[in-house]
Protein backbone atom coordinates (compact mmCIF):
# COMPACT_ATOMS: atom_id res chain seq x y z
CA UNK A 1 0.00 0.00 0.00
CA UNK A 2 1.05 3.26 -0.77
CA UNK A 3 1.98 6.56 2.06
CA UNK A 4 -0.72 9.90 1.12
CA UNK A 5 0.53 12.92 2.41
CA UNK A 6 -1.26 14.74 5.17
CA UNK A 7 1.35 17.26 5.00
CA UNK A 8 5.09 18.46 2.97
CA UNK A 9 6.27 21.06 5.21
CA UNK A 10 9.82 22.97 4.62
CA UNK A 11 11.87 24.72 7.06
CA UNK A 12 14.48 27.55 6.70
CA UNK A 13 16.14 28.11 10.50
CA UNK A 14 17.91 31.69 10.88
CA UNK A 15 19.60 33.16 13.16
CA UNK A 16 16.85 34.84 15.77
CA UNK A 17 18.61 38.46 15.22
CA UNK A 18 18.17 38.49 12.05
CA UNK A 19 16.19 40.66 9.42
CA UNK A 20 12.97 38.45 8.51
CA UNK A 21 10.31 39.11 6.15
CA UNK A 22 6.34 39.03 7.21
CA UNK A 23 4.58 35.74 5.86
CA UNK A 24 2.27 37.95 3.29
CA UNK A 25 5.57 39.09 1.70
CA UNK A 26 6.97 35.98 1.75
CA UNK A 27 4.21 34.77 0.08
CA UNK A 28 3.62 37.33 -2.50
CA UNK A 29 7.41 37.06 -3.44
CA UNK A 30 7.24 33.22 -4.29
CA UNK A 31 3.36 32.72 -5.80
CA UNK A 32 2.97 36.27 -7.72
CA UNK A 33 -0.56 36.61 -5.77
CA UNK A 34 -2.10 37.59 -2.45
CA UNK A 35 -3.06 35.08 -0.09
CA UNK A 36 -6.32 34.19 1.20
CA UNK A 37 -5.93 34.52 4.66
CA UNK A 38 -3.54 36.74 6.75
CA UNK A 39 -3.09 36.50 10.46
CA UNK A 40 -1.22 38.26 12.66
CA UNK A 41 -1.96 37.54 16.87
CA UNK A 42 -2.25 40.56 18.75
CA UNK A 43 -0.01 39.52 20.98
CA UNK A 44 2.98 38.63 18.95
CA UNK A 45 2.32 41.17 16.14
CA UNK A 46 5.97 41.43 14.88
CA UNK A 47 7.22 38.02 15.62
CA UNK A 48 5.24 35.79 14.56
CA UNK A 49 2.70 36.48 11.27
CA UNK A 50 0.71 33.19 8.87
CA UNK A 51 -0.53 33.39 5.57
CA UNK A 52 -3.01 31.19 3.95
CA UNK A 53 -4.31 30.72 0.64
CA UNK A 54 -5.12 27.88 -2.19
CA UNK A 55 -1.73 26.86 -4.52
CA UNK A 56 -1.90 24.65 -7.28
CA UNK A 57 -4.49 22.60 -6.16
CA UNK A 58 -3.52 22.24 -2.86
CA UNK A 59 -3.20 24.58 0.56
CA UNK A 60 -0.41 26.61 0.66
CA UNK A 61 0.67 28.15 4.66
CA UNK A 62 3.68 30.19 5.20
CA UNK A 63 4.53 31.03 8.48
CA UNK A 64 7.05 33.22 10.01
CA UNK A 65 8.89 33.55 13.38
CA UNK A 66 11.66 34.60 14.88
CA UNK A 67 14.50 32.28 13.68
CA UNK A 68 12.27 30.32 11.34
CA UNK A 69 10.10 30.22 8.44
CA UNK A 70 7.80 27.60 7.19
CA UNK A 71 5.99 26.45 3.96
CA UNK A 72 3.45 23.40 4.73
CA UNK A 73 1.42 22.27 1.71
CA UNK A 74 -1.43 20.60 2.51
CA UNK A 75 -4.31 18.80 0.72
CA UNK A 76 -7.69 21.13 0.26
CA UNK A 77 -10.29 19.89 2.26
CA UNK A 78 -13.08 18.22 0.91
CA UNK A 79 -17.27 19.02 0.33
CA UNK A 80 -19.32 17.17 2.39
CA UNK A 81 -18.85 14.00 5.50
CA UNK A 82 -15.23 13.02 4.79
CA UNK A 83 -14.63 9.40 5.10
CA UNK A 84 -10.97 10.04 5.64
CA UNK A 85 -8.95 12.95 6.23
CA UNK A 86 -7.81 15.12 2.89
CA UNK A 87 -4.83 13.81 1.77
CA UNK A 88 -2.70 14.30 -1.05
CA UNK A 89 -2.25 11.34 -3.68
CA UNK A 90 1.03 12.87 -5.35
CA UNK A 91 2.96 13.50 -3.06
CA UNK A 92 5.97 13.00 -4.91
CA UNK A 93 5.14 16.18 -8.03
CA UNK A 94 4.16 18.34 -4.67
CA UNK A 95 7.36 17.64 -3.13
CA UNK A 96 9.37 18.57 -6.39
CA UNK A 97 6.48 22.06 -5.97
CA UNK A 98 8.06 22.80 -2.65
CA UNK A 99 11.34 22.20 -3.15
CA UNK A 100 10.67 24.83 -6.19
CA UNK A 101 9.30 27.09 -2.96
CA UNK A 102 12.32 26.63 -0.80
CA UNK A 103 14.97 27.26 -3.25
CA UNK A 104 13.18 30.40 -4.19
CA UNK A 105 13.14 31.66 -0.75
CA UNK A 106 16.97 31.45 -0.55
CA UNK A 107 17.18 34.40 -2.70
CA UNK A 108 15.66 36.25 0.66
CA UNK A 109 16.01 34.00 3.39
CA UNK A 110 19.98 33.09 4.41
CA UNK A 111 19.47 29.40 6.63
CA UNK A 112 21.92 28.06 9.27
CA UNK A 113 19.81 25.03 9.33
CA UNK A 114 17.15 23.39 6.70
CA UNK A 115 14.74 20.53 7.11
CA UNK A 116 11.65 19.12 5.23
CA UNK A 117 9.13 17.19 7.27
CA UNK A 118 6.70 14.64 5.67
CA UNK A 119 3.50 13.29 7.44
CA UNK A 120 1.60 10.24 6.30
CA UNK A 121 -1.31 8.27 6.67
CA UNK A 122 -3.00 5.13 5.88
CA UNK A 123 -6.35 3.90 6.65
CA UNK A 124 -7.53 0.80 7.39
CA UNK A 125 -9.97 -1.45 8.01
CA UNK A 126 -8.90 -3.65 11.00
CA UNK A 127 -6.89 -3.56 13.76
CA UNK A 128 -5.02 -6.83 12.64
CA UNK A 129 -4.01 -5.57 9.21
CA UNK A 130 -3.09 -2.53 10.52
CA UNK A 131 -0.56 -3.86 13.17
CA UNK A 132 0.95 -6.17 10.38
CA UNK A 133 1.83 -3.05 8.05
CA UNK A 134 3.36 -1.10 10.64
CA UNK A 135 5.86 -4.35 11.51
CA UNK A 136 6.36 -4.85 7.82
CA UNK A 137 7.32 -1.26 7.42
CA UNK A 138 9.37 -1.13 10.72
CA UNK A 139 11.26 -4.13 9.38
CA UNK A 140 9.90 -6.76 11.73
CA UNK A 141 9.37 -4.97 14.67
CA UNK A 142 6.73 -7.14 17.04
CA UNK A 143 3.17 -5.60 17.70
CA UNK A 144 0.69 -7.87 19.88
CA UNK A 145 -2.08 -8.14 18.03
CA UNK A 146 -4.29 -6.54 17.94
CA UNK A 147 -2.32 -3.45 19.58
CA UNK A 148 -3.25 0.19 20.18
CA UNK A 149 -1.24 3.43 20.07
CA UNK A 150 1.65 2.00 18.55
CA UNK A 151 4.83 4.15 18.01
CA UNK A 152 8.08 3.35 16.86
CA UNK A 153 10.89 5.96 16.29
CA UNK A 154 14.24 6.11 15.12
CA UNK A 155 17.00 8.59 14.20
CA UNK A 156 19.98 7.68 12.08
CA UNK A 157 22.36 10.33 10.68
CA UNK A 158 24.22 9.99 7.21
CA UNK A 159 26.39 12.33 5.11
CA UNK A 160 25.26 14.54 2.45
CA UNK A 161 26.86 13.62 -0.60
CA UNK A 162 30.23 16.49 -1.03
CA UNK A 163 29.91 17.32 2.32
CA UNK A 164 31.15 14.75 4.27
CA UNK A 165 31.76 17.60 7.64
CA UNK A 166 27.81 17.67 7.49
CA UNK A 167 25.55 15.15 8.19
CA UNK A 168 21.46 15.26 7.75
CA UNK A 169 19.43 13.95 10.62
CA UNK A 170 16.84 11.07 9.74
CA UNK A 171 14.33 11.25 12.50
CA UNK A 172 11.12 8.90 11.30
CA UNK A 173 8.57 7.61 13.59
CA UNK A 174 5.79 4.95 12.70
CA UNK A 175 2.20 4.59 14.74
CA UNK A 176 -1.05 4.01 14.60
CA UNK A 177 -4.33 5.43 15.88
CA UNK A 178 -7.70 5.89 16.43
CA UNK A 179 -10.22 8.53 15.44
CA UNK A 180 -12.70 10.28 14.47
CA UNK A 181 -13.85 13.15 12.24
CA UNK A 182 -16.65 15.75 12.95
CA UNK A 183 -18.34 17.95 9.81
CA UNK A 184 -20.69 20.68 11.21
CA UNK A 185 -20.76 24.39 10.41
CA UNK A 186 -19.67 27.36 12.73
CA UNK A 187 -22.01 29.88 13.12
CA UNK A 188 -21.05 33.61 13.52
CA UNK A 189 -20.07 33.55 17.06
CA UNK A 190 -17.66 31.00 16.00
CA UNK A 191 -19.48 28.10 17.82
CA UNK A 192 -19.55 24.75 15.83
CA UNK A 193 -23.19 23.38 15.74
CA UNK A 194 -25.19 20.10 13.99
CA UNK A 195 -22.09 18.16 14.53
CA UNK A 196 -21.64 14.63 13.29
CA UNK A 197 -18.88 12.19 13.52
CA UNK A 198 -17.68 9.50 11.36
CA UNK A 199 -17.22 6.23 11.78
CA UNK A 200 -14.09 5.47 13.92
CA UNK A 201 -10.97 5.25 11.52
CA UNK A 202 -8.16 3.12 12.22
CA UNK A 203 -4.91 4.33 10.60
CA UNK A 204 -1.26 4.43 10.26
CA UNK A 205 1.13 7.29 10.54
CA UNK A 206 4.69 7.80 9.06
CA UNK A 207 6.51 10.97 10.33
CA UNK A 208 10.10 11.65 8.72
CA UNK A 209 11.61 14.66 9.57
CA UNK A 210 14.80 15.26 7.63
CA UNK A 211 17.21 18.34 8.35
CA UNK A 212 20.21 19.32 8.59
CA UNK A 213 22.93 18.80 11.78
CA UNK A 214 24.41 22.04 11.47
CA UNK A 215 23.61 25.57 12.91
CA UNK A 216 26.40 27.86 10.65
CA UNK A 217 25.62 29.89 7.15
CA UNK A 218 25.23 26.96 4.74
CA UNK A 219 23.88 29.26 2.60
CA UNK A 220 25.91 28.44 -0.15
CA UNK A 221 25.18 24.68 0.45
CA UNK A 222 21.36 24.42 0.81
CA UNK A 223 20.06 23.75 -2.52
CA UNK A 224 21.87 20.59 -2.68
CA UNK A 225 20.60 19.92 0.95
CA UNK A 226 16.93 20.39 -0.21
CA UNK A 227 17.52 18.51 -2.81
CA UNK A 228 18.80 15.64 -0.72
CA UNK A 229 16.14 15.76 2.16
CA UNK A 230 13.67 15.29 -0.53
CA UNK A 231 15.20 12.31 -2.00
CA UNK A 232 15.85 10.77 1.43
CA UNK A 233 12.35 11.61 2.09
CA UNK A 234 11.22 10.12 -0.55
CA UNK A 235 13.27 6.37 -0.66
CA UNK A 236 12.03 6.41 3.22
CA UNK A 237 8.39 6.74 2.41
CA UNK A 238 8.91 3.41 -0.53
CA UNK A 239 11.06 1.63 1.22
CA UNK A 240 10.51 1.96 4.86
CA UNK A 241 13.33 0.89 7.51
CA UNK A 242 14.93 -1.11 5.31
CA UNK A 243 16.44 2.03 3.70
CA UNK A 244 17.71 3.04 6.66
CA UNK A 245 20.09 0.53 7.17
Amino acid sequence: MDWKADSLQGVLFTTPGASQLDAQQLWSLLTDSLPENVQRPSTTPNSLSIATGPFKGNRLTVQSQLGRINWILSASPPVGMPTEPPRIENYEEVSGQLNEILESALASVRPVRVALVGEFGLVFSSEVELVSFLSEQTGGVWFPEPAQDCIYQINVRKAYAGLNDINMNRLVTWSGSMYQLFSGSISLGGISQNLTPSQVILAASLKIDINSHTSSDISKFAPDMIAAHRKEMLSIARSGLSYLK
